[in-house]
């Protein structure tokens, strides 16, 4: 967490805010509150109530005109613990990812509202005996898309995001007798937190809300909590009860504790309310650490959390690439070798054919014209007398006016004669023109197939609608 980072205590009354350097102290000024009751009312009602401006909102609005957060780019942001949906879960495994895999489904039928969205984090902390149960954690996705998009909006993206109350009762289990059984009981005017701890390990959690209530009634709800943990378990687990109270009658909450249970049990807890950012660090890495920073929301880009993922990809398909560069390289070498191979054939076969050509430019060509006039010469040879009857162009233009007489809406645009083919471009009025101008071709003796080549509407000139033909006429 290099830089300094903005820290974020919120509440359903207010923001508390303070800078932090990387040592967790206040940079310059002192922490900033803003209540949500004493913010200004808007100039201008809103029309509807999606228009209605959220308090975080408005509240970040008025926190930055008092704090300096232009050298602020991450936020570590507390949250009350009564937000937050505790739930204890027994699963056959203790691998994170599997637990991670499965806790959406498994939180899914124990979480208060089934149409809501929730964002999920878990404690899975090994004892000494072993795998102890999982704790999971549960705050509503509007809730941290609410908070994530405001301070988008100041270039700040959320680093952390934990339940205050429950983070501070994990840290006071700090330096206890880790053999033995605590019951953390975390009161701020706003909140009440209890924490089960059995054998060093956070087993079960409760917070609900503390305003208005007295500190006898929520000893018994502690009492209660306790009952029902050891009747879940079938056990007569004694925990130590450790009281850290930050209401004003700290010391009158301690003597009502101690009349509610005995008080050799009972013992007042150190001042951990606020949490440092290397408290927060240890915990981390101690993995007893709630953090709602989790998919869309997560303090890593997808970028750098699949970085190794992607290079390895990456070189994979530069592997690839550079194998099917190499084979194709190879198999075109290959191929050009055996183009020159029938290249050489090819000449040696045409030099054999004909031996009087002398002057070889594309053996390929001049094969397929030199054949082409032999069996044009064998054919003519072999013709009768009736068959090598030759026509004179005007006598086919002739025949082919009186054919295609005047009563149609024809242009001839070209006219090619040779070797007993006619080629006959023009272009009609319509496509039943085209038929008829067949048929009529059709019906000169002289001209033994006429057959339509292509027929298709002028693109050029859609004006006229002309429709150009093509005919081919062998005589």
């Amino acid at each position: 967490m290099d830089g300094p980072m903005l820290r974020l205590d919120l509440s359903d009354h207010g923001i508390t805010a303070w800078v932090e350097d990387r040592g967790g102290a206040a940079l310059g000024q002192e922490p900033v509150t803003v209540l949500f009751e004493d913010l200004p009312e808007p100039l201008e009602p809103p029309q509807n109530q999606e228009q209605t401006a959220d308090p975080f909102d408005r509240a970040m609005e008025i926190m930055v005109t008092r704090l300096d957060l232009s050298q602020c780019s991450r936020a570590v942001i507390e949250v009350p613990s009564v937000w937050v949906s505790f739930r204890a879960a027994d699963l056959p495994f203790s691998s994170p990812k599997k637990i991670r895999q499965v806790l959406e489904f498994e939180l899914e039928p124990l979480l208060p509202i089934s149409h809501e969205a929730y964002i999920s984090d878990f404690l899975a902390v090994k004892s000494k005996t072993g795998a102890g149960p999982i704790l999971t954690a549960s705050i509503a996705e509007s809730r941290i898309e609410k908070i994530c998009n405001c301070l988008d909006g100041y270039g700040i993206k959320p680093h952390l995001i934990f339940p205050k109350g429950t983070t501070a009762a994990v840290r006071m289990l700090q330096g206890l007798d880790p053999d033995a059984n605590h019951a953390v009981l975390f009161v701020t005017d706003q909140e009440a937190v209890i924490l089960l701890s059995c054998g060093g390990v956070p087993c079960a959690v409760r917070s609900f809300r503390a305003a208005g209530v007295s500190f006898e009634f929520i000893c018994l709800k502690l009492k209660q909590t306790i009952l029902g943990f050891n009747q879940q378990r079938g056990t007569r687990r004694f925990f130590n009860i450790l009281v850290c109270s930050q209401r004003r009658t700290a010391q009158e909450d301690l003597k009502t504790c101690e009349s509610v249970f005995n008080p050799k049990g009972v013992s007042a807890a150190e001042n951990v309310s606020d949490l440092t950012l290397q408290d927060i660090s240890l915990l981390r890495k101690q993995k007893r650490l709630f953090n709602f920073c989790q998919g869309i929301y997560g303090a890593t880009s997808p970028l750098k959390k699949h970085l190794s993922a992607i290079i390895t990809t990456a070189v994979l398909l530069v592997l690839v690439f550079g194998f099917f560069m190499a084979g194709t390289a190879m198999d075109s070498a290959g191929l050009s070798d055996r183009i020159a191979a029938v290249d050489a054939r090819a000449m040696e076969i045409y030099k054999q054919s004909f031996p009087k050509q002398k002057t070889i430019q594309d053996p390929y060509l001049q094969m397929k014209a030199n054949v082409k006039a032999a069996l044009k010469q064998s054919s003519a040879n072999g013709k009768d007398s009736s068959d090598t009857v030759a026509f004179k162009t005007v006598e086919i233009i002739n025949f082919l006016s009186t054919a295609i007489d005047s009563s149609i809406d024809v242009d001839i645009s070209r006219f090619l004669y040779n070797s007993g083919k006619i080629v006959l471009s023009g272009s009609t009025d319509n496509f039943n023109n085209v038929n008829n101008i067949k048929s009529r071709i059709e019906a000169v003796p002289m001209f033994k197939t006429v057959e339509i080549s292509s027929a298709a509407a002028d693109k050029k000139d859609k004006q006229e609608n002309r429709v150009n033909f093509k005919f081919i006429i062998e005589m």
